[in-house]
């Protein structure tokens, strides 16, 4: 089965990244906006496995801040995005995407170097990706404060339709305080 290990932050103030989102992002039919810890990879682990792996890498973590801003711009052989860049300066997202790849070694492999990101915009045609960067310009002044409460494994697979359906196997909650 088709994997994915994810977050969604809590975003303040997000009414502008969510409009965007779903009007640029075909996938905003199935997920919110969120960050990939690793990317779609083909595993048949068990459930209790995954579970298994989240107590071992969050055992140590709590709630945490993240900031968004900035727009990164990456053209693709197969499609062309445009990026929300992630500000960690604690590199949580990094050293925790780290350890979910290592633990799923055999599993997952990540191809390139890991940054954090929401992708905002996703289109196969390079002219349109960059109208959609002029109207993206306007993330380019603010920040937006969010942060991370919980991780996410979700099952992706294909309804009767052709479409892609996400179902949530396992969400693992960091506790609910919030770093300050």
């Amino acid at each position: 089965m088709k994997r994915v290990i994810y977050v969604e932050p809590i975003i303040e103030n997000c009414d502008i990244i969510y409009n965007f989102f779903s009007k640029y992002n075909p996938d905003s039919k199935f997920v919110n906006p969120h960050i990939c810890f690793v990317f779609p990879f083909e595993s048949e682990i068990e459930t209790s496995t995954i579970e298994e792996i989240f107590k071992d890498v969050f055992f140590d973590i709590n709630s945490f801040k993240i900031s968004l801003s900035g727009i990164q711009e990456s053209l693709e052989e197969k499609n062309n995005f445009l990026f929300l860049k992630v500000n960690d300066a604690s590199d949580n997202l990094k050293n925790l995407s780290e350890r979910l790849y290592k633990r799923l070694e055999g599993s997952a492999k990540l191809k390139g170097e890991y940054n954090p990101h929401i992708t905002i915009a996703k289109n196969s045609s390079v002219d349109c990706i960059n109208s959609i960067m002029e109207e993206a310009k306007c993330f380019s002044n603010i920040s937006f404060d969010a942060y991370v409460d919980s991780i996410n494994c979700g099952v992706l697979s294909k309804d009767e339709n052709g479409n892609i359906v996400l179902e949530n196997e396992l969400v693992y909650s960091l506790d609910n305080v919030k770093n300050k």
